[in-house]
């Protein structure tokens, strides 16, 4: 018998591609026992931590995918500190969700997805139950740019604050309808 022990830094640094899976049967069997991890550590995080439910919510809400999300794209959509959503990249890190890379000259630390972040959504969720591959990914700069991104009251006011040098007390936002 095979000590699965042995095969653990493989499993861990290897990014399953859809056409990957069956090129040999022990990693197509090792790669279905890590799935089945992933989905429950990603299904834990999702039931546990609040700011992992809003971006994974956001994730399963995209119409395109992506290879890598930038930290300061998991801020602005999660509207945590910087260190908050570092601490969630992590998190999905070790949930085998892919690997937290920390940006080193001029590149910005950010989250290499190992699935298909909008799958992992669902999955999260309990709206799928298989893990699927990174499918026809958009770049993370150009989906920054071309989304239309819906601030909350709180958000807009801290926005203009900034943009205005003033604090967000002193910003006052009515609404007609």
């Amino acid at each position: 018998m095979v000590d699965k022990h042995i095969f653990m830094p493989y499993m861990m640094n290897h990014r399953p591609l859809a056409a990957d899976k069956k090129s040999n049967i022990g990693d197509f069997l090792m790669m279905d026992h890590i799935d089945d991890g992933v989905i429950v550590k990603v299904r834990a995080l999702y039931a546990q931590d609040d700011d992992a439910k809003r971006f994974l919510d956001w994730c399963a809400g995209k119409r395109r995918d992506a290879q890598e999300t930038s930290i300061d794209n998991i801020m602005r959509v999660t509207d945590v500190s910087r260190s908050t959503a570092v601490a969630l990249a992590k998190a999905l890190d070790e949930a085998g969700c892919g690997e937290f890379i920390v940006g080193r000259r001029g590149s910005s630390s950010r989250f290499a997805w190992n699935y298909s972040r909008i799958n992992l959504g669902h999955i999260a969720a309990g709206e799928a139950e298989e893990l699927e591959a990174v499918i026809d990914p958009i770049d993370d700069e150009d989906e920054h740019t071309n989304e239309v991104t819906a601030l909350t009251i709180p958000q807009a006011k801290r926005y203009l604050a900034q943009s205005l040098g003033v604090t967000p007390e002193q910003i006052e936002i009515h609404i007609k309808a």
